[in-house]
């Protein structure tokens, strides 16, 4: 610890970027957390970025309760990591949710919670641009309520331009055979201008309460991680997408929004990019009228690139022909089949 306290003087009036973590050490105790805040405290003026990565929820507690009372002017950069990644196990009656994050970060811009729930009325979340949450939180929520989870963020983060809700990484899903059905939805769509990066990650209830009641104008980048299951929305949501430049679509069953790449010739008009990463039953036919659909409508965007990744059978009629067509009018192609893609 002393050598730290040692640059933390050396550094004088410079910014500070600073990163707490439990994995280095085998016997973390609540004297050490104390010691650390003791020695970083009184430097808040100058942390330009803070991670907590990873640590238990009662270390990130402890020095967030120490923040609750500092102004943080230059901090732009905030990452919480619990240890568990935002896995659950079955026994814990609660998630992790911290204390409303009331600290001044005037210039936070950027924002991470890995395996934490944050109160989403802080005013923390005012001023951001970047916005990423790993967690199981918002799929264990009934669909309207991750669908107003969802619209106050947004509403709380009118600047956000990036926005990713994920589920822990390599986590395995157990799809429903037969998902509910969602009511139809009767009220006004939230917009929110400014977002151009989305990712969701959710399951079906989730996602399909979000995408029909909320409208992105600004657009520019999708990426839908989602199962082979049924997708109502997904071609109605396109349609409202008129700055998307970028879509990715990950293990869809294709045939089950066989409406959604029709639905792109005539929609998404700046769209470039096309990513299909281990989807199911792809039709190379489809990417084929796709591309050439929109080489002959006005004012559409030609696809610049495109990459599938799986999906494709081996067997597909005429498919060295199908991939060469591709070739002379996508720039940049990569199509691998389910056996080229599973090669080891």
């Amino acid at each position: 610890m002393e050598k730290y306290a040692t640059w933390v003087h050396r550094s004088k009036d410079a910014p500070l970027h600073i990163v707490i973590s439990e994995r280095p050490l085998k016997d973390f105790t609540v004297k050490d957390v104390e010691a650390i805040v003791e020695m970083i405290g009184p430097h808040t003026q100058r942390w330009k970025s803070f991670q907590i990565d990873p640590a238990s929820l009662k270390t990130i507690r402890i020095i967030l309760d120490y923040l609750s009372d500092c102004s943080l002017p230059q901090l732009n950069y905030l990452r919480i990591v619990e240890w568990s990644n935002g896995f659950r196990s079955p026994e814990e009656p609660e998630w992790r949710s911290l204390e409303p994050l009331a600290f001044n970060t005037p210039q936070l811009r950027k924002l991470e919670l890995v395996g934490v729930v944050a109160d989403f009325d802080s005013p923390l979340f005012y001023n951001l641009q970047t916005l990423h949450l790993e967690d199981e939180y918002l799929e264990q929520l009934e669909a309207q309520t991750a669908k107003n989870v969802v619209h106050q963020l947004l509403r709380q983060s009118p600047h956000l331009k990036q926005l990713h809700l994920e589920n822990p990484r390599s986590r395995l899903r157990f799809m429903p055979q037969n998902p509910p059905s969602l009511p139809l939805i009767t009220e006004d769509p939230l917009t929110h201008s400014h977002l151009v990066d989305l990712t969701l990650d959710l399951q079906r209830t989730a996602y399909d309460a979000i995408i029909p009641s909320t409208r992105f104008p600004a657009l520019r980048s999708l990426h839908s991680p989602h199962h082979p299951q049924y997708d109502l929305y997904l071609p109605e949501a396109l349609s409202t997408l008129t700055s998307l430049e970028e879509l990715g679509l990950v293990q869809f069953d294709m045939t089950q929004v066989a409406r959604a790449l029709p639905a792109l010739g005539h929609s998404c008009p700046q769209l470039s990019d096309l990513y299909l990463y281990y989807c199911m039953r792809v039709d190379l036919n489809e990417i084929r009228s796709l591309v050439a659909r929109r080489l002959q409508v006005d004012g559409m965007t030609g696809l610049r690139k495109i990459h599938i990744l799986g999906g494709i059978d081996d067997a597909f009629p005429e498919l060295a022909e199908t991939k060469n067509w591709l070739k002379q009018h996508v720039e940049h192609l990569t199509v691998f089949t389910n056996d080229e893609w599973n090669q080891p």
